[in-house]
């Protein structure tokens, strides 16, 4: 992401609104001169986590791109695709072999490994014909090699890393006003647990109130939500054919992450309190290979751990 920023300039451009009018927005654009300037004095490249070049449309995949054409080795590191859809293969070995592999254009991929349908707002859809699997890995090994874990090294001593995010200015906010009533001189102990549990929420890109007439409880999600964002990529990193657990402590949270992780095809297991089959949960997540994780609260969590001893990586979202 640095190399990112130092080789892009912050332009404004028109952008349309829904309203058929424009407005106008800070983008950052690679900058020629500064990448021409950089790539005279590189001669190797070596992403690593090269999955985050997966989408052709952003602006590390552009600045990589104008990079590479002129160096003369460049090899990427933890290429996996994350999901169902194998697009971002495309992508990362276009950056490889400038197309050699699976087409110079990404039109071209599509036309030979995915089914293209007409969708309801005039655009198209694109999904991968399973019956081309094989032959997509058979092409794949033109330039791509992978080896399983236990293949490599013996099992690592376990190793806890903390990862840090920052806090989006509109959780900001709800983080200050819940700071400012512990810190009230006439606040009591309840309320300031209360905040305190709020401020731990907020700190997962949520956070829940009370109906005032009704009662109910609802919950207020956050547009940007970074500390989910970081434990996709994380999860996203996680070799295939290992296991991996996320603790969490509220439900909605548990929501939220098993959600995203539907969005992107990962299959998963999530064993909370209104699970309906924990015994299953537990065995599909032991015995299935297709299986990749499973998202557990952490109360359900507390006993019969025998399944736990299934998973390389652990996660601690709160």
């Amino acid at each position: 992401p640095g190399l990112t920023r130092a080789l892009s300039t912050l332009v404004t451009v028109k952008r349309k609104t829904k309203g058929g009018g424009y407005r106008l927005v800070d983008v950052l654009k690679p900058n020629r001169k500064l990448l021409k300037s950089v790539a005279e004095r590189v001669q190797a490249i070596v992403p690593d986590e090269s999955t985050n070049l997966g989408n052709f449309n952003s602006l590390m995949f552009r600045v990589v791109d104008r990079l590479r054409k002129t160096t003369p080795i460049f090899y990427e590191l933890a290429g996996r695709p994350f999901g169902r859809d194998p697009t971002m293969l495309w992508s990362q070995l276009n950056l490889v072999d400038g197309g050699e592999s699976l087409g110079d254009t990404l039109g071209l991929f599509r036309a030979a490994f995915f089914t293209e349908k007409r969708n309801y707002w005039g655009g198209y859809d694109y999904e991968f014909k399973r019956s081309t699997k094989r032959e997509l890995n058979r092409i794949l090994q033109h330039r791509s090699i992978t080896y399983r874990w236990d293949e490599c090294i013996e099992p690592p001593p376990l190793v806890a890393e903390i990862e840090e995010v920052s806090l989006p200015d509109e959780a900001s906010s709800y983080y200050a006003q819940f700071v400012r009533q512990i810190k009230r001189s006439r606040a009591s102990m309840q309320e300031r647990q209360n905040a305190f549990c709020r401020m731990r929420q907020v700190s997962s890109g949520f956070v829940g109130f009370t109906d005032d007439e009704t009662g109910e409880r609802a919950e207020i999600a956050f547009d940007v939500n970074p500390k989910l964002d970081r434990l996709l990529e994380l999860i996203a990193q996680v070799p295939p054919k290992s296991k991996w657990i996320v603790f969490h402590e509220f439900t909605y949270s548990g929501r939220l992450i098993t959600n995203a992780l539907k969005d992107l095809g990962v299959r998963h297991e999530w064993l909370w309190g209104g699970a309906k089959d924990a015994r299953g949960i537990e065995d599909r997540f032991t015995n299935d290979e297709r299986v990749r994780g499973i998202v557990l609260n952490h109360k359900m969590g507390a006993f019969s751990l025998d399944y736990l001893s299934r998973a390389n990586f652990l996660f601690f979202f709160e």
